[in-house]
């Protein structure tokens, strides 16, 4: 669940949890020209990101993917909260995204 808090000067979405309705984090609310502004930094990086090969790329995914195992119980307390799934739901989902 989200509520927006407009009229700050940057808007914000609170995610509650839906189990009990506490409070689990608050993120930015991106409007399409923030979107599109994020999409324009990210296309100028992607020539860099080409040129590490695909060697160099599987490396950095390969690192990411350390991190998550690395943060499984973290990440799936996480998903719990966000959406009130059994934790260890959330848990196999995260390792289901993992390659074996």
């Amino acid at each position: 669940m989200t509520a927006t808090a407009a009229g700050t000067a940057a808007s914000t979405i609170q995610v509650f949890a839906p189990a009990d309705g506490s409070l689990v984090a608050v993120v930015p609310d991106s409007s399409p020209i923030g979107v599109a502004a994020t999409i324009r930094v990210l296309r100028a990086h992607q020539p860099a990101w080409e040129a590490l090969g695909a060697r160099g790329r599987a490396s950095w995914l390969r690192r990411y993917g350390r991190w998550i195992r690395a943060h499984q119980s973290e990440l799936a307390t996480l998903m719990q909260s966000e959406t009130g799934k059994p934790w260890q739901e959330a848990r196999l989902e995260i390792a289901l995204a993992l390659p074996s």
